[in-house]
């Protein structure tokens, strides 16, 4: 199987631009600063923090990364994080990234497109939202 057969897209994902590797400040800040940056998107996104890094959750992703505070001191120079009262702010998370809301929305949205798909698909009668197959929360048994 090709590639694009074998893959599947991820169900939550942070952007990154094809041009940070050419980024004069990811460059100035240094290698480990890039991976730090990378991390701190992911572990943003994955615990709904909008961007917001808390100085104590720098060692849970930034493993393997010696100085990560020194490393973050480098990113905050060089503008791609914001220092804050209890850790950082990533600098350009809003023009990138939906917040926790957005996702909620999404994924609510997404649930309801799987529900009518599925009731499409397998051919159930009359309108979704009536459906006791698709609806089993509404099956009284």
């Amino acid at each position: 199987k090709g590639v694009r057969e074998m893959a599947k897209a991820p169900t939550l994902y942070v952007p990154v631009s094809v041009r940070m590797v050419t980024d004069k400040a990811i460059i100035k800040a240094g290698t480990m600063a890039e991976l730090l940056y990378i991390s701190g998107l992911a572990f943003s996104k994955q615990n709904e923090r909008d961007g917001e890094l808390l100085s104590e959750d720098l060692p849970l992703f930034a493993r393997g990364i010696p100085k990560p505070y020194e490393v973050a001191s480098r990113l905050v120079d060089n503008g791609l994080w914001l220092a804050s009262d209890d850790g950082w702010v990533i600098r350009s998370w809003a023009v990138w990234s939906l917040g926790p809301d957005e996702l909620a929305d999404l994924r609510d949205v997404r649930k309801k497109a799987a529900k009518a798909g599925n009731h499409a698909r397998y051919e159930h009668e009359g309108d979704v939202e009536e459906c006791p197959i698709c609806n089993k929360e509404k099956v009284r048994i």
